[in-house]
């Protein structure tokens, strides 16, 4: 089951360094209070309980929102977010992304230009 905090990952997505530093470091602490695993790496600490940083939770959800969103499993339009290719013969997939230009910080972080290098890097396989 998925944390509250993780269901707003699309919606919310910090660039700033500082606001990602304060939430993972809430996860350093917790994770130094499991018995024999205070004096560890904080990575192998996160391999050794099961669970993903920070950076690679969003990443993960983003991409599951980007899914959802292209194959209609979710009520919102595809091309209303996303800019898709106007010709079918693309090289990768299908559903390739082209980035939308943004002027302003805030544009940056949302959902749209956070995927879209990402989610074309992705095989056509796991796209479609």
């Amino acid at each position: 089951m998925r944390p509250i905090l993780e269901y707003f990952t699309p919606a919310w997505s910090s660039l700033t360094t500082n606001n990602i530093n304060k939430i993972e470091a809430v996860q350093r602490i917790f994770t130094k209070r499991f018995t024999g695993l205070s004096y560890i790496n904080y990575f192998d600490r996160l391999h050794c309980l099961g669970l993903e940083s920070l950076e690679l939770r969003h990443l993960k959800y983003d991409l599951i929102t980007c899914f959802t969103i292209c194959h209609s499993d979710i009520d919102i339009e595809a091309i209303s977010l996303f800019e898709f290719p106007r010709s079918s013969n693309t090289r990768d997939h299908k559903f390739k992304l082209f980035q939308q230009s943004a002027r302003v910080n805030a544009r940056k972080a949302c959902l749209v230009n956070r995927v879209f290098s990402p989610w074309n890097e992705l095989a056509a396989l796991v796209v479609e």
